[in-house]
């Protein structure tokens, strides 16, 4: 009899694991099919189309080094979309299409976390069908946008997992502060994210809670330099006004600010490995 009741809820969970699966494949039909037309889904998009072809075009996006800009986002995100524009050719269609597969990305790095934290695989399947759900039918508008949100989520969520995964090793700890830094380069909005895994080592253990803040602070000073290195590989013609961003000038200001912080990774190298 326990036999028939075990064989029976099992039938059952994975029914209802295929049900709500069938459901939030449902829910991203319209948002997945839209993101294929040239069907405005938010003014947003044309500005950010605007600013991937200014930087195709070998232009500034922040024009001033210290004044205001209508450029309020990170310049990693317009940097892949107008490499990425080179085999497409539309600008639109490239940004949508990275949207649609990072939904997909996030929504498996969902399931991959609650995996992670719970061990159950139907739990870890719901999750991740939940948050796809969710985008699908609350935050539509994010679906297939034009818009470095859902792109940048993906590292963020990233960066969780690979701390959530191994939080005792001290270089899960390093490398889910980079994945953090890179998704805080494509959009700053999902900060909280680092802002989370900070307060629970804080409270965990103050030598982690130190490893984490050092190599967040590297790899932030670090971007800097990157982004000239790229910028300089990917658009070598010259660009009337671009060297003192991204010449050897440039490169080199980005070099002489990275000893304060390598100073301060070193330091908290120093006292994360003496203190283990």
């Amino acid at each position: 009899m326990n036999s028939v009741q075990e064989s029976f809820s099992f039938l059952l969970k994975k029914r209802i694991v295929w049900i709500c699966a069938c459901l939030a494949l449902a829910t991203a039909i319209v948002p997945f099919v839209r993101a294929f037309f040239r069907v405005e889904v938010d003014y947003n998009e044309g500005w950010n189309v605007y600013n991937a072809s200014i930087v195709a075009d070998y232009h500034l996006l922040y024009r001033e080094k210290y004044a205001w800009t209508t450029v309020n986002y990170p310049m990693l995100s317009f940097f892949i979309q107008a490499q990425l524009h080179r085999l497409t050719h539309d600008y639109l269609f490239t940004a949508r299409a990275v949207s649609v597969l990072s939904l997909t990305c996030c929504s498996v790095l969902v399931g991959a976390i609650v995996r992670s934290l719970s061990g159950s695989w139907q739990a870890s399947t719901l999750a991740g069908f939940y948050c796809l759900a969710l985008f699908c039918t609350d935050a539509d508008i994010y679906v297939g946008m034009d818009d470095p949100q859902m792109f940048a989520q993906v590292f963020f969520l990233a960066g969780l997992l690979v701390y959530l995964w191994r939080r005792e090793s001290l270089l899960a700890i390093a490398c889910a502060a980079l994945l953090f830094v890179v998704g805080g380069c494509i959009k700053h909005n999902p900060i909280d994210f680092p802002l989370a895994v900070l307060l629970e080592l804080a409270l965990i253990s103050l030598r982690r809670a130190l490893w984490f803040s050092g190599w967040g602070l590297f790899f932030c000073q670090c971007r800097g330099g990157t982004q000239c290195s790229l910028w300089r590989a990917a658009f070598p013609e010259p660009v009337a006004g671009a060297q003192r961003l991204f010449g050897r000038q440039g490169i080199r200001s980005a070099r002489e600010r990275l000893w304060a912080p390598a100073a301060s990774t070193l330091c908290c190298a120093v006292y994360g490995v003496c203190g283990a």
